[in-house]
């Protein structure tokens, strides 16, 4: 977390979020790690819990989000 802060070593690519991460860590390694990366439309998923069925999304949602995975900006059923 340090390394992310201060933007150290491999926390300089961290610190640009899961897409970019995963984005330029492809092209270094040169294999795809973005299929890897838990994004919808190049933001981060949350790690929410889902235990009511009340206070996240339905599965849908980010898909058909014109934001991606942002769980405050869709539309409940």
């Amino acid at each position: 977390m340090e390394d992310i802060v201060y933007k150290r070593g491999i926390g300089k690519i961290l610190a640009e979020g899961t897409y970019r991460a995963a984005l330029a860590i492809s092209k270094i390694k040169g294999i795809d790690v973005l299929k890897y990366a838990v994004q919808v439309k190049g933001i981060a998923v949350g790690a929410h819990g889902i235990r009511s069925g009340k206070d996240y999304p339905q599965p849908h949602a980010y898909a058909v989000s014109v934001q991606g995975a942002d769980h405050t900006s869709v539309a409940p059923e």
